[in-house]
């Protein structure tokens, strides 16, 4: 028998690998979906803000497909003062707001702000649902917000409606969603026109000590605030009459000058 010379063997083993080495590495057709590596998705993980809206937003925990209409993703019940109801989405509720609590011709940035403030202050008090059934919110400002309807803006702005509510909606549009929060909640963002010298404390106002309502220095003084303080006169007759009004058991004596004493 004639014995294969080992030279030729691994001469042959290196011709058969070459030819095989193309099939071991072509993908079979058919099987692609087998070997192919799975596509890898990456969800951001949501601010503490953003949590907060979209919990506020979507009850069913769904997001609005794009995040800078946090705003239309939500209606609110405002009721009128004269009992009436009426739905809005928050963006042109607080398009009122903020049109009713702050001059058009404010700058830019503090228009900003007020509709931040407004935003927060309404989600706060539809979350709490402490004063109107459902979450809704009226048009009082010592209760919830002051609003104008697009009708009294009309009246109120005359040939500057256009120009004024381009500003006011610019500055609820730039601010869209965005929320001020504490401890991922939002807060009780309660505001004012003017504090001379320093704000108060929130339990000097109402009955809470809440931690990020703390006194603060303020710039403004009497003098930069306009009708800071004002005057008005008043007879006896009228005060007589008014205590009457109010207190019809109530006994004044026949000298004005001792009705009303100091503390």
């Amino acid at each position: 028998m004639n014995k294969i010379k080992p030279v030729f063997m691994v001469s042959f083993a290196f011709i058969l690998m070459v030819l095989l080495f193309p099939l071991l590495v072509t993908k079979t057709p058919g099987l692609e979906a087998e070997i192919t590596e799975p596509e890898i998705t990456k969800t951001p993980v949501p601010t503490a803000e953003l949590w907060m809206r979209a919990e506020v937003i979507q009850p069913e925990d769904r997001l609005p497909d794009k995040p800078e209409e946090y705003d239309t993703a939500i209606y609110i019940k405002l009721i009128s003062k004269d009992g009436l109801s009426s739905a809005f989405t928050l963006r042109d509720y607080l398009i009122g707001v903020v049109a009713a609590e702050m001059p058009a011709l404010f700058e830019p940035e503090a228009l900003k702000a007020q509709a931040v403030a407004a935003r927060t202050y309404s989600i706060y008090r539809m979350k709490a649902d402490q004063v109107h059934e459902g979450g809704a919110l009226c048009s009082d400002p010592g209760c919830c917000n002051a609003y104008l309807t697009d009708e009294a803006l009309k009246e109120k702005w005359g040939a500057d409606y256009e120009a004024n509510l381009a500003r006011i909606t610019g500055a609820v549009l730039q601010t869209d969603g965005i929320c001020l929060s504490y401890n991922n909640e939002p807060i009780f963002a309660a505001f004012h026109s003017s504090s001379v010298e320093k704000t108060e404390n929130s339990e000097s106002v109402w009955r809470n000590a809440l931690p990020y309502l703390r006194s603060a220095s303020s710039i403004e003084d009497e003098d930069s605030v306009p009708n800071y303080i004002s005057r008005v006169t008043i007879s006896y007759k009228e005060i007589q009459s008014l205590v009457k009004e109010a207190y019809p058991k109530a006994k004044l004596s026949s000298k004005p000058e001792g009705w009303l004493t100091g503390a």
